[in-house]
């Protein structure tokens, strides 16, 4: 498409807005590209954001062509995932992150290319040309930016990156002009206190003023306008290195969303079993052993599984164990030792075995670890990696508790990267592994319970399920590297630290936190609604927390629990109305924190909730061999006693049977895993859930088939981005690992089988 008619597509849009009276916003112009694929409606956007992508891109890379290349695939990576932006108003928002990840792929890229041209010495580095402070401060300001909540990012992009006024980004994201400008000042004055933390004194004016430089300087030629919108209409070649870039951050995408996806479950599962265990009845600890020396360290030890036991074992199989050995020191926060400190070392990864051993500092603060048997699971094929995951952690007399990162033990050494090694790269059988733990003073969480009158709770169960830092400068980048995963394991270990039950007057404590920490507390009494929140060990702790925007709440806790009202949830098919047992129905305010309550439909359709009054999501996840989809309602709970009638129906899913054939023999192709988007409006995080869990996590069986049940309609399919089994790859090269981009038609009632054919590597 030449510049001309580009032009001339825009005018069409712009005229038809202006015969209308009214702009279409981004979410419109979002909307009518995801339904009718609707060029113009893209060329609009493109038009719209290209100046903010364009600079983003060229802030990060020098070089023009990579910068050009980068601004292309930032756009077909929007192309290929149109439908997941929620809300759809938020693509600039949107597009901000994924420019960012762009370039910067394609910067790394680029580095390696001019080392292999320049012959560099391997893991050197090329040499950058000099930044001034300008430059320096706007790559800065973009990486702070990212951090920030998605209501002042947005804000901060439209007002400040793309130059809008007060009332022009009002109009476009549908908000009053007020609300608008206070958005704006806060999230200048957060970005400016971010930027303090880099010895930067930045004022809101100044900020303004830099992002105003940063908007005047994004000039994006029409030819890059003119390139991307042919590529991503399909009307134009894709270069490698577009090509490549985009599939790099799909895959990356995709990745993200896994991880998020399986800590949350993993997490949520760890805790409720963790506290199921620790609440029915808190075992003492055992004695550790009193301050070995570093080199003759004792342990306790728990009895080794015998051969058999493991190799038969139907739940765990395949799994093996690798010897090593951890040592570090534990310190006070002036650097000073801590004697007599528990250390714990734990597997955090899929095991029969969870606690591996307990040893206790020395004079000196020293513990070590010998011989250690880490369990890791054997993979099905030669290209994935096998590893064992560990973290190490520790309670002391009048201290916080303490962890160290999660840290991965890599069993293959064909992926050695020790050159590579960050805070959270894995170490290698035979490493010197060492891990430093600090034991900070304590800070107490405490607080009073009572109910909706104002008495006292007298037996609510607390429980301490989630531990993360405030401040992560200096911590791993990764999230679920740095967290605190194995607590979920510490109410059997140390239950005197994360688990608390209220007294009479219905106050408790827990008095060995971490000062500066995010916790995540769950709250249970049978009489009263289950709760979980978010609070914080912090003098001055955020309002949300910046990753999720979850509310922080201040301590002291002064908590209400509220009495329940009785549900009862009939589950019944939506076509013949017949009752449908086996259903789990799941009702919450939100993932992590509010009110929930669950149970499973019986032989009548009948499943009781037991929840206050107030407003709730209502989840029926059907059994995976049923062939009915998940079903997604709102409910409002009354605030009367009588008991209250729901009725659920659950919608008749399609069947999609996924098949994964030899090119050459027709057979079929075992442990081959597939990626599926739902391709209509209302994603959220539990429609996710059921393509990440029946889907992609599924592997095909010995016949080359994986069943999955998906919601009617329409859904977009592909191989997941897991290296295929055997040494095979795909056989047409439309096929992309980790991309869905086979669309399907999905009626009610009927199976739909897809077929992959994959070759063998020559």
């Amino acid at each position: 498409m030449t510049t001309s008619r580009i032009s001339q597509a825009i005018h069409q849009v712009c005229s038809k807005i202006l015969r209308d009276g009214v702009e279409l916003n981004d979410g419109q112009l979002l909307e009518s590209f995801i339904t009718d694929r609707e060029a113009a409606a893209l060329e609009a956007l493109v038009g719209r954001h290209g100046p903010m992508v364009w600079g983003v891109c060229r802030r990060i890379l020098s070089n023009h062509h990579d910068a050009e290349d980068a601004f292309q695939a930032a756009f077909l990576v929007l192309v290929r995932k149109a439908s997941s932006i929620r809300p759809r108003a938020m693509v600039g928002n949107w597009l901000f992150g994924v420019a960012r990840q762009t370039a910067l792929k394609a910067r790394a890229t680029s580095a390696k290319r001019r080392a292999r041209e320049k012959q560099l010495p391997a893991g050197a580095e090329p040499i950058a040309a000099p930044a001034d402070l300008s430059s320096a401060l706007s790559d800065l300001l973009d990486i702070e930016l990212t951090k920030l909540p998605d209501k002042y990012r947005s804000v901060l992009i439209l007002c400040g990156l793309q130059g809008k006024s007060l009332k022009e980004a009002a109009r476009r994201m549908d908000l009053p002009e007020g609300t608008v400008a206070s958005r704006l000042a806060r999230g200048r004055a957060m970005l400016a206190k971010r930027l303090v933390r880099h010895g930067l004194a930045v004022s809101g004016v100044s900020l303004a003023a830099l992002q105003a430089h940063q908007s005047a300087s994004a000039g994006v030629s029409t030819a890059a306008i003119s390139s991307t919108i042919k590529a991503a209409t399909a009307a134009g070649v894709v270069s490698a290195n577009v090509g490549a870039l985009t599939n790099g951050v799909l895959k990356a995408m995709l990745l993200t969303k896994l991880m998020k996806t399986t800590t949350a479950a993993l997490v949520i599962l760890g805790v409720l079993s963790a506290g199921a265990m620790g609440w029915a009845g808190m075992k003492p600890e055992a004695q550790p052993p009193a301050n070995p020396l570093r080199q003759q360290a004792k342990k306790i030890k728990t009895p080794e599984p015998k051969p058999d036991d493991v190799n038969n074992n139907k739940v765990e199989p395949d799994i093996r164990y690798q010897v090593f050995s951890v040592s570090g020191r534990a310190v006070d926060p002036d650097g000073k030792p801590v004697s007599g400190a528990t250390i714990f070392l734990v597997s955090t990864n899929r095991s029969p075995k969870r606690l591996l051993d307990t040893v206790t500092t020395d004079k000196d603060g020293q513990y070590a670890f010998h011989d250690a048997k880490l369990p890791y699971e054997v993979k099905k094929n030669d290209d994935e990696r096998e590893a064992g995951s560990f973290q190490v952690f520790g309670k002391c007399p009048g201290r916080a508790f303490a962890w160290s990162g999660m840290r991965f033990l890599n069993i293959d050494p064909q992926f050695d990267d020790h050159k590579k090694r960050g805070s959270d790269s894995p170490y290698f059988p035979g490493d010197l592994i060492e891990i430093g733990l600090e034991f900070a003073r304590p800070k107490q969480i405490e607080g009073r319970i009572v109910d909706e009158k104002g008495k006292p709770i007298a037996g609510v169960k607390l429980l301490v399920g989630s531990c993360d830092y405030i401040n992560t400068a200096g911590k791993e980048e990764n999230k679920n590297s740095r967290e605190f995963w194995a607590i979920y394991q510490a109410p059997d270990i140390m239950p005197d630290q994360v688990c608390a039950t209220t007294d009479d007057k219905g106050r408790f404590e827990f008095s060995s936190v971490p000062p500066d920490v995010f916790c995540w507390l769950r709250l249970d009494h049978p009489n009263y609604a289950h709760r979980t929140l978010y609070t914080a060990t912090s003098d001055n702790p955020p309002a949300t927390r910046d990753e999720d925007g979850h509310p922080v709440v201040k301590l002291p806790l002064n908590l209400i629990l509220h009495s329940v009202r009785t549900i009862q949830v009939c589950v019944r098919s939506r076509q013949d109305d017949k009752p449908l047992a086996g259903v789990r129905v799941e009702s919450y305010q939100q993932r992590a924190t509010g009110n929930y309550s669950h149970g499973t439909s019986d032989k009548e359709g009948n499943a009781t909730l037991k929840l206050p009054p107030g407003k709730y999501h209502l989840v029926g996840a059907p059994s995976p061999e049923s062939d009915y989809a998940r079903t997604y309602e709102d409910l409002t709970v009354e605030d009367t006693p009588a008991e209250q009638s729901v009725v659920l129906r659950q919608q008749l899913g399609c069947v999609l049977i996924l098949k994964a054939l030899d090119a050459a023999t027709g057979k079929g192709v075992p442990q081959v895993r597939f990626s599926y988007d739902d391709d209509k409006d209302g994603h959220s995080f539990d429609k996710d859930m059921q393509s990440i869990i029946y889907v992609e996590n599924g592997r095909t069986n010995d016949n080359g088939e994986l069943r999955t049940v998906v919601q009617p309609g329409k859904g977009r399919c592909g191989l997941a981005i897991y290296p295929l089994p055997d040494g095979y790859e795909c056989d047409s090269l439309d096929d992309v690992l980790g991309v869905p981009n086979r669309l399907l038609e999905l009626p009610a009632g009927k199976t739909v089988t897809e077929t992959f054919k994959l070759r063998k590597r020559k």
